[in-house]
């Protein structure tokens, strides 16, 4: 379908709507959805579910978060590696299946964080914020790169991964 007229052009997909009585047009569809920060939206939300699971009682924890053996091993030694300066679980034998960069970030937290329980709620906290980054960054990168609706949508399909990561994945290198 296109406009009648000299060098015809294709129908907008969406039609503009007349607000009121004054006749103003209203913007598209299309024009709404590049402005409206859903993408934000959902990363915001997914950053507070996040957040509700960290400040669950540590019982929940243990049964949701430290049921996967590598979150429970990444803490052990980190904890091992802040207090003795050899990476190891058990303080026997060295260890180096540990993702580096995740297993510097513990390390750091717990040099400053001696309580165990404390650790756990720091190390899954700075997750929650480092996961909320990479979603910000990465829908700033496709805003700029292709289009704000682009934008949007990256960030929203980052919040849907982050919402899908059960709790017991939180405190991963994820």
């Amino acid at each position: 379908m296109t406009r009648a007229g000299r060098g015809a052009r294709p129908a907008p997909f969406f039609p503009t709507a007349r607000l009121g009585s004054e006749g103003a047009t209203a913007a598209t569809l299309s024009h709404f959805v590049s402005r409206a920060p859903f993408g934000l939206c959902a990363l915001l939300a997914a950053f507070a579910y996040q957040l509700f699971c960290v400040l669950q009682p540590m019982e929940f924890l243990h049964r949701h978060v430290l049921l996967m053996d590598d979150a429970f091993y990444y803490f052990q030694v980190a904890r091992n590696l802040a207090q003795t300066g050899v990476a190891s679980f058990a303080g026997i034998h060295r260890s180096s299946q540990i993702q580096l960069l995740w297993g510097l970030v513990l390390t750091a937290i717990a040099k400053v964080v001696a309580d165990r329980e404390i650790l756990v709620r720091a190390a899954l906290l700075s997750s929650a914020v480092l996961a909320l980054l990479t979603g910000v960054v990465l829908r700033g990168w496709v805003r700029r790169l292709r289009s704000a609706v682009a934008g949007e949508w990256a960030g929203l399909l980052w919040a849907t991964f982050l919402v899908g990561l059960v709790p017991h994945l939180l405190g991963l290198e994820y």
